[in-house]
């Protein structure tokens, strides 16, 4: 199955957290005048993908308001700056917030989209005369022989009430039961 490049970055939690981390190390670096921000973006949307919705969450809101501490407390910014970095902020939040939810809803439909694939690829071609099963490389093979080498089944023969009256009704004897109920050896 295609995965996306999201899906090829290591898997484990901190990944996510240590890109917020070096989003913010990069925004502080270069100071309160560059828009460093729109990274934000990066943590935000992979750990929505990776549906960690928490995490997420956390980094839509958290990111901008250390941001937004920063340049109250170590930039001192003037007054009327400060106002605007305030309304930036709550900008980003929303936006941010925007940005995992929808991504938490294509990250949702992606894997149900790639459920029901793998149920699709899980379908067999069958005979509608045989019953014989095709398999990946065209080859078609009795059911039992196919099933038996693809999982862990067994098959037992008998007959079904209807088939046993119509085929076999000179060994059918009134009363009895129908197809039996002795089990026969199995085929491997």
């Amino acid at each position: 199955m295609n995965h996306t490049w999201l899906d090829r970055l290591p898997r484990h939690p901190a990944t996510t957290t240590l890109l917020a981390v070096a989003m913010l190390a990069a925004d502080y670096v270069t100071g309160p005048h560059i828009r460093f921000p729109i990274t934000f973006v990066l943590p935000v949307a992979l750990a929505a993908w990776r549906l960690e919705r928490r995490r997420a969450w956390l980094f839509a809101l958290g990111m901008p308001a250390v941001r937004l501490a920063w340049v109250h407390l170590l930039w001192r910014l003037a007054d009327e700056s400060l106002f605007f970095e305030t309304l930036n902020t709550v900008i980003q939040v929303a936006m941010l917030t925007l940005i995992a939810m929808l991504a938490l809803r294509a990250a949702r439909h992606q894997r149900a989209l790639e459920a029901e694939v793998r149920a699709l690829e899980g379908m067999l071609t069958v005979c509608a005369h045989c019953k014989q099963i095709r398999d990946k490389s065209g080859v078609w093979h009795p059911m039992e022989v196919f099933i038996t080498q693809h999982s862990e089944t067994s098959f037992s023969h008998t007959f079904c009430p209807t088939c046993m009256q119509t085929n076999y009704k000179e060994f059918f004897k009134p009363g009895e039961p129908a197809g039996g109920t002795q089990r026969t050896p199995s085929v491997k």
